[in-house]
């Protein structure tokens, strides 16, 4: 015989309006995790961009090669280091 106590309809209402609610709260957290790493793209990618047109100016000058390499090694020292 099976023991285990009908459902009520309320019941039933409920269960379905918290599993709702915890997966609205995940696909937000879901969706703010890609918002975040999307922004973070084209932060770094608006960053690549200014330092094409800074390099590209400054190639365009008569003693351009050793401005260029000024600030290539500028660049090269001051660059964020991933860690290991």
């Amino acid at each position: 015989m099976n023991n285990r106590l009908p459902q009520t309809i309320s019941t039933l209402i409920w269960r379905s309006v918290a599993q709702a609610i915890i997966l609205a709260v995940l696909i937000g957290f879901f969706l703010s995790f890609i918002y975040g790493l999307l922004s973070n793209y084209k932060q770094k990618h608006q960053h690549i961009d200014q330092i094409a047109t800074l390099l590209t100016t400054s190639a365009s000058t008569a003693d351009s090669a050793d401005i260029v390499a000024e600030q290539v090694k500028f660049l090269l020292e001051n660059e964020p280091r991933a860690c290991p």
